[in-house]
């Protein structure tokens, strides 16, 4: 009967919606799960690293360290990149001054020499931001031209990984970091990053022991009015306060 028909279509659409929900967390939580698996891949490339070159790899074109605004006066624009606002995820650096000035950095060698085969080991499959996105167009891979720079600037010759790591750790041994230290997470240098990855319910962070934990404080995603006006300094020591935070480091 129209009746019995009305009942089951009823029946079906709230199945439906009960169903549909679930099967959405669950391809969550099993692209969070890989998302895992590729910080603890990514951790294992750099232990062999470690074992060859005694160091971890060079941030782009930066001597691992922050230059504070009080230091910056005077300093050129190529010093001022120094002061490593975007560093912290770039894999590789492309620069149109020429090939010698274009390599691999961060990440980025532990795929030139081989202890990474795949290189969207480096991409977050949660991510939704299509500049920290595997293959996007402002994000390429691999770059026709790396030594070129769009000239209407919508794109520069860099390459983003998901994950940004820990100032501080390049030409150092793991040995003199702290096992709970956090060395790695997903990309959150600025707020409103960290809620392009899984679905802005947090992110999941690599410590100097290996083990992968999963973050959910809420004061990773700050969205308020005071981030609105935000220097690349601000943008460093933000990145910083999360990888202390994440160690157990409360300021």
């Amino acid at each position: 009967t129209l009746i019995e028909l009305l009942v089951v279509v009823a029946m079906i659409a709230l199945l439906t919606g009960l169903l549909v929900p679930c099967l959405g967390m669950a391809r969550e939580m099993a692209r969070r799960a890989m998302c895992a698996g590729n910080q603890h891949h990514i951790y294992v490339a750099m232990n062999m690293y470690l074992v060859k070159h005694r160091s971890l790899p060079p941030l782009t074109r930066s001597p691992d360290i922050v230059v504070p605004p009080e230091g910056q006066a005077g300093l050129t624009n190529e010093q001022l990149q120094r002061t490593p606002w975007d560093l912290f995820p770039v894999i590789y650096h492309g620069n149109n001054l020429g090939p010698e000035h274009s390599r691999f950095t961060n990440f980025g060698p532990l795929y030139e020499q081989g202890y990474v085969e795949d290189i969207r080991l480096f991409f977050c499959p949660s991510q939704t931001h299509p500049d920290f996105r595997y293959d996007t167009p402002t994000n390429p891979w691999p770059i026709e031209d790396p030594h070129a720079i769009e000239a209407d600037f919508k794109r520069w010759n860099h390459v983003f990984s998901s994950y940004g790591r820990r100032l501080g750790l390049s030409n150092i041994s793991f040995d003199t970091v702290e096992p709970r230290t956090a060395i790695l997470s997903d990309v959150a240098m600025f707020p409103w990053y960290t809620a392009t990855h899984h679905g802005d319910a947090g992110f999941n962070v690599l410590t100097a022991d290996g083990g992968v934990h999963w973050n959910d404080d809420p004061w990773y995603h700050t969205h308020s009015e005071e981030y609105e006006e935000y220097s690349f300094f601000d943008a460093i020591r933000h990145c910083i306060d999360v990888f202390d935070r994440l160690s157990g480091i409360r300021r």
